[in-house]
């Protein structure tokens, strides 16, 4: 599986994202400036059901559970936690991503 590893991280003084990929990081010979408390976190490869990129952080809606959950990376994968419970991102269908942990943080509510 070939894919290309992108990253976003959350910067708390601007409230939006920024998005890095590998591919030109490696390329860049001058140091990415990205803010100390930025949380980075790593596209997952796979998209919702509209075709929309999901990342780490994400609120998706899994209609197989009809709930609500963070995805997180779990033990060595990607998955969605929904309260204490873990389910195998990537074993998902038909999932909607409907947020993110920082800019709607009551959906996990």
């Amino acid at each position: 599986m070939n894919r290309e590893l992108i990253f976003r991280y959350w910067d708390e003084n601007t409230k939006r994202f920024y998005y890095l990929y590998l591919n030109e990081i490696i390329g860049l010979e001058r140091t990415i400036s990205v803010p100390k408390n930025a949380i980075i976190q790593q596209y997952t490869g796979l998209k919702d059901k509209n075709d929309k990129e999901i990342y780490e952080g994400d609120i998706v809606k899994a209609n197989v559970y009809n709930n609500f959950g963070e995805v997180v990376f779990d033990k060595c994968r990607f998955s969605l936690k929904v309260k204490n419970d873990y389910y195998y991102l990537p074993g998902l269908q038909d999932t909607s991503v409907v947020g993110n942990i920082f800019e709607n943080p009551e959906l996990l509510k």
